[in-house]
């Protein structure tokens, strides 16, 4: 019996016992390979071992298999997993048409190329080694890009505009998108499961280029190559058409339909006569037209295959009559045309009608004496013509040219400004340049009207800025950094305003970099700037700029903060920081910083015997500015000096020792290392300590000892001052007087025998301060946005406080004290002048005080502040309380909207030009003393209001039931949303005690009618108003109305009418009434006249004056009738 034992490579073994030479394994794994060995054994015993053998397992079959499609390259991408065992793979693809593409790899990827399109493929992968190859992986399916259509082509729907295109079906396609792209930039699509789609809305008179694509999934790149359609004409727009009433031919005209070849245009009339006129051209005269008649105009374009359907109609009619007197006031807000003509007998009706130059027409008809033109077109030149009326066209236009700007009247002409349109194609850029930070450009399509410009800006801080300009173009300056701007573009003409543009938004460069700040590494020579988050940049940049070399160094960081490494010692950088967003940077943030000082060179000292210190020297140090000595003593006991200088001393060194001395150089960010070191003992130990005495203002100090045991009998004590400056005095007993002493001295005292100043026969060193001098270079300066005053002065080495003395020009006083060679006085009085000085103290003593100084403090705020509004020219007038120390004013006006009117002044009072009408501003006014501006006034409020309307007048018109209709009327004003109220007030009959007031409502039109009772005298006025305010009254219109009837009519047997008087009237009738009908008797100023016998009828008697003539009286009964001896008196 054998027994056959396969291990695995992690130790698993199978086992096979048979009583034959072989053996067969059913579990062992793939792509694995077993050590095989086959021992014998019978009942009793087992052998060894044989030798080892190995098998080679086929490989895994490969797993999970992962094509994707390249779309836009018709490309497969395949993936799968690694198969233990496999050395490579071989990969296959079929679709079911025999197409087979195959490659081999050694990876577990690959890419299939040359698929057919439309078609779907089988995807399997082989594993293989040297021995076997695995079984094939399970099939992953894929399909390849749908084919291109073929074969496409496009028809026209003409009446719709709308095209059908069709093309062959597509291998692979699960729909279709058709795209349609016109020579306007108009796209236009439509989607289809089907070979065919219907392309809807698309754009008159334009040239398509069609494409198909075929769409499988995510893939929609098979797209066709483009056929061409061309669309009908547009129906003609902008459709005019004019009257000549002398030759009764009507004019009509039109904008060309791009496509067109030929046009035909119809008159329609009312009676249902028409007419038809074919042009090439965009313009027909119709000749045979019937006058007196509305007809209604339209046109249609062809381009030899398609007709349009006909333009909107536009209705015109013919006017017979010659108006007289034609006047117009313009609205340059509205748009709108007031045509105003002198009432006509036998006229039904007016008509005005107004053409442009645009092809824009607009008409009015009234019955009265005015008619208004509305939604006229800005900046155009309107000609119209006004005809009255009586049922035949018998009479003349009247010719108005209107055009943008104003009105001129010129015999039958009248030339006339409408407002200029508003600008169009508003583009904004950023000029951003190292000069030129905040600068953006404007520019816009010309205005149709517009003679100058005025770009403005407004950002979401509530800055604005603006420019004015002649031409399409400007710049507009001062712009705050990294804002958002809204552009805009008024156009002008004439004083006229046009509305505003559309806007455009642009971008402001960054800010600069804030709180920069430095941290010089000293040990790593680097250093690290930091800055605030900002807002508005993609990254910063960061430059050192070296001082002596000019070599750059730099980082980048799209964060807060980076690092520049390797600075060498002993060198000043200029440090900018700036912030960049694409190709535009902001301004620097600037700052100078110094690396390391290199370790001080030249070191070198001596003793001072007199001070028992050290005096050390080295050489200058460029990049230092300090230097610290220390001197550490072998017994540890150490002391140091510090200086700006290349020397220093080192002061209060024990006497008999010796010390060690280095000196480090300092700048703000860095100490050096050491200086090489070097050694110096001090004198030896003597004398006993002394004593010294000084008064605060004496020039003397008193030097006292005790004398030594032994040694020379004469002593000289030396004294040396922090500038090194010497004095000395001797004497051979105890004491002695050092003379010339100076203000603000530090004196170092030691007593020595003669001639052995570093002798053991010394004393320790004795300091003593002098009183301070008198500070000097005392210099104020005011600073203008706190009104505080930064004071300054040259430091005393001894002092230990200051005092500050105030005293103001109205006697008030203020004393302060400061350790520091500078303060800040606060709360001082506006508008005052101060007096200064300063003296220094150091323990008991106190110096004389400097010379007195005069400063000034900002001046205080206006008050008082007055205001007058003057509709006329749109100016204000500001007053106000001078304040002292003031040398000039600024006047200013601000607005809801932001914008800001200034004036200046030398005086109390200046006037601001330039008000809108009916805006509401804010008026301040501060004062400047050269120097600093004071805070701003109390503000007062008020409004740009409009003046009283010209041409006011009041007319008496028809009469009713002892009522008279005034109707008054006036010009429209310049202000926009102006109302009227119109006032009349006045007398009835002349009584004092029958008095009338009556009032219209507000009212945005330009004229009103209000009954009075007849013999009544009256004064009108009319008043304007808008947001901003109302105006004052005009000036008033005086009258009366017409007289009341006469009353008493008498009629005696003399032949004579008598009666009472009228008020107000000026003559009076007398007419004779019969069935047959009314005749004149007679006309008299006076109160009676002779009319003769009448043998019938009756007698009524009216009185007239300027105002027309009042009703009939009561008529008186008359017995006998002869007109022929009618005697006017």
């Amino acid at each position: 019996m054998y027994t056959a034992t396969a291990t695995g490579p992690d130790g698993h073994t199978h086992l096979c016992v048979t009583n034959e030479t072989r053996c067969t394994w059913e579990d062992l794994h793939c792509g694995e390979t077993y050590n095989v060995t086959v021992t014998a054994n019978d009942s009793r015993c087992t052998s060894p071992r044989s030798n080892t053998t190995y098998i080679h397992m086929a490989p895994c079959v490969p797993q999970a298999v992962m094509p994707t499609l390249d779309c836009d390259t018709g490309v497969a991408i395949l993936n799968w997993a690694s198969s233990t065992g496999a050395e490579t793979y071989n990969v296959s693809a079929h679709n079911g048409a025999g197409h087979t593409l195959q490659f081999s790899t050694n990876v577990t990827n690959g890419f299939l190329s040359n698929l057919l399109c439309g078609k779907t493929y089988l995807i399997t992968v082989r594993a293989l080694n040297r021995q076997c190859s695995s079984a094939p992986s399970s099939p992953a399916d894929m399909w390849s890009v749908p084919c291109v259509p073929q074969t496409v082509v496009s028809a026209l729907d003409c009446v719709s505009n709308s095209a059908l295109v069709q093309w062959n079906i597509s291998q692979g396609a699960e729909s279709y998108l058709v795209v349609a792209t016109g020579t306007d930039g108009q796209t236009t699509k439509c989607n289809a499961t089907a070979t065919q789609c219907n392309l809807q809305a698309l754009h008159c008179s334009t040239s398509y280029n069609i494409s198909v694509i075929a769409v499988k999934q995510q893939c929609n790149t098979s797209k066709s190559s483009t056929v061409q359609t061309k669309t009908a004409p547009c129906v003609p727009a902008h459709v005019q058409g004019s009257v000549d009433c002398a030759s009764k031919n009507v004019s009509m005209s039109w904008n060309q339909s791009v496509g067109a070849v030929s046009y035909s245009a119809v008159a329609q009339g009312d009676a249902g006569y028409a007419s038809v006129c074919n042009s090439t051209g965009t313009a027909c005269v119709f000749s045979d037209l019937l006058c007196g008649m509305n007809y209604s105009l339209s046109v249609s374009a062809s381009d030899g295959t398609c007709v349009t359907a006909p333009s909107q109609p536009l209705v015109l009619s013919t006017v017979p009559c010659k108006a007289q007197n034609v006047s117009v006031q313009m609205s340059c807000s509205a748009n709108t045309a007031v045509v105003t003509w002198e009432p006509s007998d036998r006229v039904i009706s007016h008509i005005v009608r107004a053409i442009g130059s645009d092809g824009h027409g607009i008409n009015c008809t009234s019955s009265n004496d005015s008619c208004i033109l509305t939604s006229m077109h800005c900046g155009q030149n309107y000609n119209v013509t006004v005809a009255a009326l009586d049922g035949a066209c018998d009479s003349s236009n009247v010719l108005i040219v209107l055009q943008s700007g104003g009105v001129i009247q010129i015999n039958f002409f009248l030339l006339s400004f409408l407002a200029p349109c508003a600008p169009s194609n508003i583009l904004s850029s950023l000029i951003c340049t190292t000069q030129n930070y905040g600068v953006v450009s404007v520019s816009w399509g010309q205005a149709n009207g517009g003679q100058s410009y005025v770009a403005g800006a407004v950002s979401a801080d509530g800055h604005s800025s603006s420019c004015n300009s002649s031409t399409t173009s400007c710049d507009l300056q001062g712009l705050h950094c990294g804002q958002i701007y809204n552009v805009s573009v008024f156009s002008l003409a004439n004083g006229c305003q046009s509305v505003k543009s559309g806007v455009s938004q642009v971008q402001t460069a960054p800010c600069p970099p804030q709180n920069v700040s430095t941290q010089v590494q000293c040990t790593l020579g680097s250093v690290q700037v930091s800055w605030s988050p900002a807002v508005n940049a993609d990254q910063f940049r960061v430059a050192l700029v070296a001082n002596s070399t000019g070599v750059i160094s730099s980082c980048n960081s799209t964060g807060t903060q980076c690092s520049v490494n390797n600075l060498p010692c002993n060198e000043r950088f200029n440090l900018s920081v700036v912030a960049v967003r694409g190709s535009c940077q902001s301004q620097p943030s600037s700052s100078l910083i110094a690396s390391a000082p290199c370790a001080p060179q030249g070191v070198n000292g001596t003793i001072d015997c007199i001070t028992n210190s050290a005096w050390v020297s080295w050489n200058e140090n460029s990049g230092a500015e300090s230097y610290t000595v220390l001197a550490v003593g072998d017994d540890g006991d150490n002391s140091n000096c510090s200086t700006t200088n290349t020397t220093c001393s080192v002061p209060d060194l024990g006497c008999g020792k010796s010390y060690n001395f280095t000196v480090t150089a300092s700048n703000t960010a860095c100490q050096s290392t050491p200086s090489t070191s070097f050694q110096l003992e001090t004198a030896p130990c003597a004398l006993s300590s002394i004593v010294a005495v000084a008064n605060c203002h004496s020039s003397v100090i008193q030097v006292q000892w005790q004398r030594a045991q032994i040694g020379s009998s004469l002593y000289i004590a030396t004294a040396e001052g922090q500038d090194r400056s010497l004095l000395s005095c001797n004497s051979s007993a105890s004491s002695c007087n050092l003379t010339n002493v100076q203000c603000g001295m530090e004196y170092t005292i030691i007593v020595a025998a003669s001639s052995n100043r570093c002798s053991s026969l010394r004393s320790p060193p004795y300091k003593i301060s002098t009183a301070p001098c008198q500070p000097t270079a005392v210099e104020a300066h005011t600073e203008c946005q706190t009104n505080n005053v930064f004071v300054s002065w040259q430091s005393s080495y001894v002092a230990r406080e200051y005092a500050l003395t105030v005293v103001g020009r109205s006697g008030d006083r203020l004393t302060n004290r400061t350790a520091d060679s500078n303060f800040t006085l606060t709360d001082l009085r506006c508008g005052n002048t101060y007096y200064l000085s300063v003296s220094a103290s150091h323990e008991n003593c106190t110096s004389v005080p400097s010379p007195n100084i005069t400063f000034n403090t900002m001046p205080c705020k206006p008050a008082n502040l007055t205001l007058g509004v003057h509709c006329g020219n749109r100016s204000a007038s500001l007053s106000w309380t001078g304040t002292v120390g003031a040398v000039s004013y600024v006047g200013l006006a601000q607005s809801d909207n932001g914008t800001t009117i200034y004036c200046h002044s030398t005086n109390t009072s200046c006037s601001l030009q330039g008000l809108v009408c009916g805006m509401v501003y804010n008026f301040t006014v501060k004062a400047s003393d050269g120097i600093c501006n004071s805070s701003y006034s109390d503000s007062l409020i008020g409004g740009a209001a409009p003046c009283p309307p010209a041409g006011f007048r009041a007319v008496p018109r028809q009469l009713s039931n002892d009522t008279q209709i005034l109707r008054a009327s006036w010009f429209a004003g310049n202000c926009p949303n102006s109302e009227y109220l119109l006032q009349v007030n006045g007398g009835i009959l002349g009584n004092a005690q029958a008095l009338f007031e009556v009032a219209s409502y507000w009212t945005s039109r330009t004229f009103f009618e209000i009954p009075l009772p007849c013999g009544s005298s009256y004064n009108a006025t009319i008043r304007a108003r808008n947001f901003a305010g109302s105006s004052v009254e005009s000036t008033a219109v005086s009258g009366t109305t017409v007289p009341c009837a006469p009353v008493n009519v008498t009629y005696s047997a003399a032949t004579t009418v008598a009666w009472n008087a009228s008020i107000y009237a000026t003559n009076y009738t007398v007419y004779g009434v019969t069935f047959s009908g009314r005749t004149r008797l007679c006309m008299t100023s006076q109160l009676l006249c002779s009319v003769g016998n009448i043998s019938s009828g009756h007698i009524v008697v009216t009185a007239s004056n300027s105002a027309g003539a009042s009703e009939d009286s009561l008529p008186v009964l008359g017995e006998y009738l002869n007109i022929e001896r009618t005697t006017l008196i």
